[in-house]
């Protein structure tokens, strides 16, 4: 019997013991909890919310300041429960938003228009939040621009100086920052009050027009004492400045307004005023003691030019002083007072004066304040006297001035003359000369006296003249472009005849004055020896005539 069992051997055995380790590994590779790591992350579900804009400025538009926005929000598995908005006047970085918390779905928003600028552009961002606190990742915005349509202004109640017993008041109201029309004088202060207002509308749900504008705040200065703007809320609407504060200078005083999107516009409101009143001075005719100085005169030496000081006789403004053989004299005295003198005398720190031609200068005068110059001459645009005053605050007046001329001109004479005789101008206007045909001299008889106090030397007289029209050859009329030349008179002040060859245009091509009507311009002037520095003056004297033949 043990012949025919099958026997097992060590073979056999090992191989069923492998494979049941090779199971058991198999198993405990499965089970085991080393093998296969399991995720512990939760999946979320939850879509987010989105946003649109249902009533904003369009994109890149320029909108009022005050602007309704409307929005709205939906969530496709939950719902809507508030929203987050901002405003940005840039493009930030999506951090850097800064976001507000709403449960409204629209509102009107002020947006702020700067002090210097009427538009700004500003970003309107706004983003749904869901009931599971999710918020659109992609907010709702646009871009736009804000524009203030009426800028604030600024009304002075008050704008006035104020003396120091403050029983006086002078009302500024001067708007010209160079050149203020009034002055308040020394010691007193300056005091201003204003109000503002917004004209800035808008349409109600209704159409109705409503003012939305309000003032935010004031500003104001007093330049140049103030190099900054002052002020800066609702309540600065007045300002003050005492004496102390004050200097002599011309000052100018702003006031602007802020509105409630800060918009201050471009010019503020402005009144001027200059402190300190001018010294007043004049030209008297108080030279020697006791005399009345309430004329505003001078005194001219026209008789010989010495210094004789019972030469001197009176000249005011605008008068024309005859000339001498030495030239003219002048001697002038000068008083003033200083209505505002902060001593209360009216006194007068320095006085000076001026001669003015071409080069005068500022001379301070002495104590006795005369003033004296010459020899003058003949100057064809006049002499300036000029005077003025300094006060205690060193503030120099407006000068006072008198006008002057010094040689009088030739005078033309139509009857009488320097001789006496029993001279009568021809052709007088309007007048009739009969010439011969073929004449080629022309009768005339103009005559001129000078009336200055001067020796014969200074009395004669040179003549010259132009046809303004005649008659052309060719028909028509002709004129001349330029004078003759200078000829010397007889009798002192005569000229009788007007000959063909100094004519420098040729009246005719025959050379003879033929039959028309004429008009002549004849020019007299002094007569003056080669180097003489008394200069000269010339009067013109136009005729217009009928030349016919005998």
């Amino acid at each position: 019997m043990d012949g025919c069992r099958p026997r097992r051997t060590t073979r056999t055995f090992l191989s069923l013991s492998s494979i049941f380790l090779t199971i058991w590994i198999v198993v405990l590779g499965f089970a085991g909890p080393g093998c296969r790591e399991q995720s512990t992350v939760e999946i979320d579900r939850n879509i987010a919310p989105e946003t649109i804009l249902t009533g904003a400025p369009g994109d890149s538009l320029t909108s009022f300041y005050r602007i309704p926005v409307y929005w709205a929000g939906f969530d496709t598995d939950g719902e809507v429960v508030g929203y987050e908005w901002a405003i940005t006047d840039s493009l930030p970085d999506a951090d850097d938003i800064i976001y507000n918390f709403t449960t409204k779905t629209d509102s009107i928003f002020r947006f702020e228009v700067l002090e210097s600028s009427e538009v700004l552009g500003h970003r309107f961002y706004v983003r749904a939040i869901d009931d599971d606190g999710r918020r659109d990742p992609t907010p709702a915005f646009t871009f736009f621009a804000a524009r203030n349509t009426c800028a604030p202004e600024v009304e002075f109640l008050v704008a006035e100086g104020v003396s120091p017993d403050g029983t006086e008041r002078l009302e500024i109201t001067s708007t010209n920052g160079r050149a203020p029309t009034d002055t308040i004088p020394t010691g007193w202060s300056v005091c201003f009050r204003w109000k503002g207002f917004d004209c800035d509308v808008a349409l109600d749900p209704e159409g109705n027009e409503i003012v939305v504008g309000s003032i935010a705040r004031y500003f104001y200065k007093l330049s140049p004492r103030e190099l900054n703007d002052q002020g800066g809320s609702i309540t600065d609407t007045s300002a003050c400045y005492s004496a102390d504060d004050l200097r002599s200078q011309a000052y100018s005083f702003f006031a602007r307004a802020v509105d409630d999107a800060g918009f201050a516009g471009l010019d503020p409101e402005l009144r001027s005023f200059v402190w300190n009143l001018d010294p007043v001075s004049r030209f008297t005719k108080a030279i020697r003691e006791g005399e009345a100085d309430s004329s505003f005169v001078f005194y001219a030496d026209v008789v010989d030019g010495d210094l004789e000081e019972e030469d001197y006789v009176i000249y005011a403004d605008g008068d024309t002083l005859p000339i001498t053989g030495n030239g003219v004299r002048i001697w002038a005295s000068v008083r003033g007072y200083d209505p505002d003198d902060v001593g209360g005398n009216g006194e007068v720190q320095e006085y000076q004066v001026r001669l003015v031609d071409d080069t005068g200068r500022w001379q301070t005068l002495g104590p006795d304040r005369t003033f004296r110059a010459g020899p003058l001459f003949t100057d064809r645009q006049g002499y300036k006297l000029m005077t003025r005053s300094r006060d205690a605050l060193n503030r120099w007046g407006r000068p006072d001035t008198l006008r002057f001329y010094v040689n009088i001109a030739p005078r033309f004479v139509t009857r009488g003359g320097p001789s006496g005789d029993d001279f009568v101008q021809s052709p007088l206007p309007g007048g009739v000369i009969q010439v011969a045909p073929g004449d080629s001299t022309l009768i005339v008889d103009f005559g001129a006296e000078d009336e200055d106090r001067a020796s014969s030397r200074l009395q004669r007289l040179e003549w010259r003249y132009k046809f303004d029209n005649y008659p052309a050859a060719a028909g028509g009329t002709g004129a001349e472009t330029f004078f003759s030349g200078w000829v010397r008179g007889s009798n002192f002040g005569r000229f009788e005849t007007i000959s063909r060859d100094p004519i420098p245009l040729t009246l005719q091509s025959v050379g003879d004055f033929v039959p028309g009507d004429y008009t002549i311009s004849m020019q007299v002037r002094e007569a003056r020896d080669s180097g003489d520095a008394l200069g000269v003056r010339v009067s013109t004297r136009k005729v217009p005539f009928r030349v016919e033949y005998k």
